[in-house]
């Protein structure tokens, strides 16, 4: 564990942190306590080494410090792992799938003999990849920036990286700085303002504390269903659906202002629209329908899954965005296209904590899940998958927040439905220079 800095080090951890341009791209190695943003630092002594680890096990590790906070002193950071084993091998199969990247390769090449000795790396075309600058210090050791979480601390716990050799005499000069490119930066960076811009949503702790929409029902909002009802046809598809079962499920609401009933109900009731949410019992869709027949595939692109950390895209479909500034899911959630449901607006509960914000996709994103609805229950999507595969991947679009689907009319062209803004929307792509 590194020491803490003596009167010098602090100054010049001064001078690296929180000194200019420069002081954001600093790699300086943490040593002390850590905390989310939002929370304030913790303090280290009495936080017994086993806590500390379970709370932040990134002790001891490398930093990328980006941002500054000078009149607290409390510098914004994230870590840097060397990925190994397991870890490693499991990483390299699943980088290339993900929506949003969680780990981004730091590339150390030097010269084009570095870059030719490099070509055959298969990290390099599955992980996105931030460059040194060329003045930079080289560790030669494969490093990754982890981007799931910002964390913070106070200038006094970090020390400078590399740690200087137990020979080094205190008159010595410094080791050469270790830091990224400007354009690497600025791209993590606005993969941070991204994640920062949804947030995790906030669940009730348990169904005695479920509660109502604050509000009627919105287009877009995504609800809970009720954990019991009369309503045939889920209570059908939570008989007979293995992969749904939707009652306390996630809703998406397509559509407002519909009635339900007749006769038998004594009379119609107000009701909502929309598509069944499920998340496969927590595992990816794959795992369940792997199979890579014809049939399989017409019933996985059934399935399109809402963008978020850990959410893998699968058969070049593209993900399902959220609105700007909306909360995410913490964990993967498959919007299930085929079919509509019509649910009494009385028995929608809300899907988050009281008060909370509620999940929700852009109505561009709507009309363009209504599309996809509507072109395969006509057969055309399984008709045109195809045609529609080579356009998103044409268009580069592969694995993005944006969701590319037929018109209504029929007549299919490539579109970029989405609710997010292009300016604060990152080059969300494995495989890609920063």
């Amino acid at each position: 564990m590194p020491r803490m800095l003596s009167r010098g080090a602090e100054k010049a951890c001064d001078r690296k942190a929180l000194g200019g341009c420069a002081a954001l791209v600093e790699w300086s190695n943490y040593g002390g306590p850590s905390t989310s943003p939002r929370d304030p630092p913790l303090p280290r002594m009495g936080c017994p080494k086993a806590s500390r680890n379970q709370v932040f096990p990134y002790f001891g590790h490398p930093v990328l410090v980006f941002r500054t906070d000078e009149a607290a002193g409390v510098l914004h950071f994230l870590p840097i792992v060397s990925l190994r084993g397991d870890t490693l091998q499991m990483q390299r199969q699943i980088a290339p799938k993900l929506i949003w990247p969680c780990f981004i390769l730091i590339d150390e090449c030097w010269d084009e003999e570095d870059r030719e000795a490099v070509q055959g790396d298969n990290d390099y075309a599955a992980f996105p990849i931030a460059h040194l600058d060329r003045l930079s210090f080289r560790t030669k050791v494969k490093h990754w920036v982890v981007l799931d979480k910002v964390w913070r601390v106070e200038k006094r716990y970090l020390t400078v990286y590399p740690l200087p050799s137990p020979s080094q005499q205190a008159w010595s000069l410094p080791n050469p700085r270790c830091f990224l490119r400007r354009e690497s930066l600025d791209a993590i960076r606005s993969y941070i303002l991204y994640y920062e811009s949804h947030r995790p949503c906030i669940e009730p702790i348990s169904p005695q504390s479920f509660t109502f929409p604050r509000i009627r029902p919105q287009v877009g909002n995504i609800y809970r269903l009720p954990l019991a009802t009369n309503n045939i046809y889920l209570n059908q598809a939570q008989s007979y659906s293995f992969y749904e079962r939707p009652l306390g499920k996630p809703f998406l609401v397509t559509a407002v202002n519909v009635r339900i009933g007749g006769k038998a109900t004594d009379g119609s009731v107000r009701a909502v629209k929309g598509f069944m949410i499920t998340n496969f019992h927590t595992q990816p869709i794959r795992m369940h329908l792997g199979i890579d027949d014809a049939r399989t595939r017409w019933i996985r692109y059934q399935y399109l899954p809402i963008e978020g950390p850990g959410v893998e895209r699968h058969d070049d479909l593209p993900a399902i965005p959220l609105a700007p500034g909306s909360p995410r899911f913490a964990h993967t959630w498959y919007v299930h296209v085929l079919k509509q449901y019509r649910v009494e607006e009385g028995e929608i509960l809300s899907w988050v904590a009281d008060g909370a914000e509620e999940v929700r996709v852009a109505p561009e994103t709507v009309r363009g899940l209504v599309a996809w609805h509507q072109a395969l229950k006509s057969g055309r999507a399984r008709e045109d998958y195809d045609e529609r595969r080579w356009i998103v991947q044409a268009s580069g679009m592969v694995g993005q927040p944006l969701l590319v689907g037929p018109p209504a009319d029929g007549s299919f062209q490539g579109t970029t439905e989405g609710g997010s803004d292009d300016s604060e929307s990152p080059p969300l792509t494995s495989g890609f220079d920063l």
